[in-house]
C-alpha cells in the first residue's frame, strides 16, 4: 500500500466573523498518498484554502490531527514548523509572494539562505532552476520588471529550490491568462510526473482540476466528493 504523505483526521477550524463563528472546516478527514496529483475545488469560503494553510503548517486546527509523512504537526515547535515549511514543502500562491526589492536570482535562492547553503552553492542552484524554466535572461530583474507568468515561474523555481517532496499551490493560475496558465500547469505536472512529487492544487478552474488524477470537492467546510480520474 502506498505510504500517505498527508493525513488529516477530524480537522476543525473556525474564525470570528463579526462576533459569530465561521466554521471554515468541519470534521475533515483526508489522506493524500506520496506521488499523487490532487485538485481541491469548491466555492469561495468552502474551506479549501484553509485546509491548504493547515497542511502547510501556516495555520493550526482548533481540533483534529494533521500528519505529514507520519509526523504530527501538533508535536512540532515553531522552529520545527518553520524548518518543515522551508525544507519539505514548496508553496506556490496566486499573487506570487516574491520579494519586490530582490531580483529573480535572490528570490529563488531565499529558501537556500534559510537552509544555510553557502553563497556559491545557492547561486548555482538558483541559476540552474531559472535556466530550466526559461528565465536565464531575467535573472537580475525584479518582480515589477517581469510579466505575471514570469513571476509565477520564479515562484515555482523558489518552491522547488530545496527539492521538497510536497508542493502546495493555492490558485497558482488565478492571476494569469489562459496561455500562461497552461505553461504554469505544465511545470507543475512535470514536477509530479518526472520528479515524483506530491502536488496539491487549490483551484476554481474546472479544466485544471480535470487534468489532475484526483479531485476533492469542498462545500461548507466539508468534503462532499472525492474521486479519481478514469484511466485512459
Amino acid at each position: 500500500m502506498t505510504e500517505p504523505l498527508i493525513e488529516c483526521r477530524g480537522v476543525n477550524r473556525s474564525f470570528d466573523a463579526g462576533g459569530q463563528p465561521f466554521h471554515a472546516l468541519r470534521e475533515v478527514d483526508l489522506r493524500i498518498d506520496r506521488g499523487e496529483l490532487v485538485a481541491i475545488v469548491g466555492a469561495s469560503g468552502s474551506g479549501k484554502s484553509t485546509l491548504l494553510n493547515i497542511v502547510g503548517a501556516l495555520d493550526t486546527p482548533d481540533t483534529g490531527e494533521v500528519r505529514i509523512a507520519g509526523e504530527s504537526l501538533a508535536t512540532l515547535s515553531e522552529p520545527e514548523r518553520a524548518a518543515l515549511r522551508n525544507q519539505r514543502i514548496g508553496f506556490v500562491f496566486q499573487q506570487f509572494n516574491l520579494l519586490p526589492r530582490h531580483d529573480a536570482l535572490a528570490n529563488v535562492a531565499l529558501p537556500l539562505v534559510y537552509a544555510g547553503w553557502p553563497m556559491a552553492r545557492r547561486r548555482e542552484r538558483a541559476m540552474a532552476l531559472l535556466e530550466q524554466f526559461g528565465l536565464a535572461a531575467h535573472v537580475h530583474k525584479r518582480p515589477t520588471q517581469m510579466s505575471g507568468g514570469q513571476q509565477q515561474r520564479v515562484a515555482i523555481a523558489r518552491a522547488l529550490a530545496l527539492d521538497p517532496p510536497l508542493i502546495l499551490a493555492d490558485e497558482p493560475t488565478g492571476a494569469l491568462d489562459s496561455r500562461t496558465s497552461a505553461e504554469v500547469m505544465q511545470i507543475l505536472h512535470r514536477a509530479h510526473r518526472e520528479q515524483g512529487r506530491t502536488v496539491v492544487i487549490v483551484t476554481h478552474d474546472g479544466g485544471i482540476a480535470a487534468g489532475c488524477e484526483r479531485t476533492v470537492r469542498f462545500a461548507d467546510g466539508q468534503i462532499v466528493a472525492d474521486g479519481r480520474r478514469a484511466a485512459a
